[in-house]
């Protein structure tokens, strides 16, 4: 009987422990698609973030063609851009951590 029960136990705890890993393994996949768009959209905005940068550049070597008011938009927009570029990369830095951490539990739980 006492065999019987430690069996059963251990045969619990194995099978928790399969769950554990199979669920690790459902997240890390879904961190991979989470990563991947992060990313696309990080490197859009940094195209964009170029581009307006460009724009930008170009305001300043001819200040007297443009108006206070497109002066003011021009600097609004890349401050918003930037903003959201450094938002959007520690994001994506948090995720790629976490997939990190997931992907050590996931060794430590195939080791067992």
């Amino acid at each position: 009987m006492a065999g019987d029960d430690l069996i059963q136990k251990v045969e619990r705890a194995r099978d928790a422990y399969r769950d554990d890993l199979e669920r690790t393994r459902r997240e890390i996949s879904e961190i991979e698609v989470l990563i991947r768009q992060l990313s696309g959209d990080v490197e859009k905005l940094g195209q964009r973030e170029l581009s307006v940068s460009s724009r930008v550049r170009d305001l300043e070597v001819n200040l007297d063609k443009y108006s206070k008011e497109e002066i003011k938009n021009f600097f609004a927009t890349a401050q918003e851009v930037q903003m959201r570029l450094q938002i959007m990369r520690a994001q994506l830095e948090q995720v790629k951590t976490r997939r990190d951490m997931l992907k050590a539990r996931q060794n430590q739980l195939s080791e067992i």
